[in-house]
């Protein structure tokens, strides 16, 4: 099982560990879950933080919600979670749409969306403080290490 935490106002967030191979950049992050968003969004504030180099994203696309149009661009990526009762790392290989300072605000955190989530089952419970997600399936699983 994966635990998430709970924080300001009850968002859900989940700890992650992400490779952008193409880009060089290996690092922890964390994601505000997202079940309203398709896809999963890294935006400027985490870019910075994690060294993103930002000059050499390619392959604009636009993605539109509830706060309008943003520019991101589609990023091949491997997102780990880990599962500290069982000692595994659960494995997601997906596009991460990636957002360059000024495309959209920085003060909006990066979003897991359904592209993985839809994948577990989750039990949000605020009044009980817990979050916790149930993988139904991986891309691949490993020995946390």
């Amino acid at each position: 099982m994966i635990t998430g935490i709970l924080r300001d106002l009850a968002r859900p967030f989940v700890d992650c560990s992400l490779s952008l191979p193409r880009l060089g950049v290996y690092a922890e992050i964390i994601f505000l879950v997202d079940t309203g968003a398709d896809a999963t969004y890294l935006h400027p504030a985490d870019g910075w933080d994690i060294g993103i180099p930002f000059d050499l994203l390619q392959g604009r696309v636009t993605s539109s919600g509830i706060g309008g149009s943003a520019t991101y661009f589609p990023e091949p990526a491997i997102l780990l979670f880990a599962d500290h009762a069982a000692r595994l790392r659960y494995g997601y290989r997906i596009n991460v749409n990636v957002a360059r300072p000024g495309d959209v605000s920085d003060r909006i955190p990066s979003l897991l969306g359904r592209d993985v989530i839809r994948r577990w089952q989750m039990d949000y419970d605020p009044t009980n403080s817990r979050l916790a997600f149930t993988v139904r399936d991986a891309d691949f699983t490993m020995a946390a290490g």
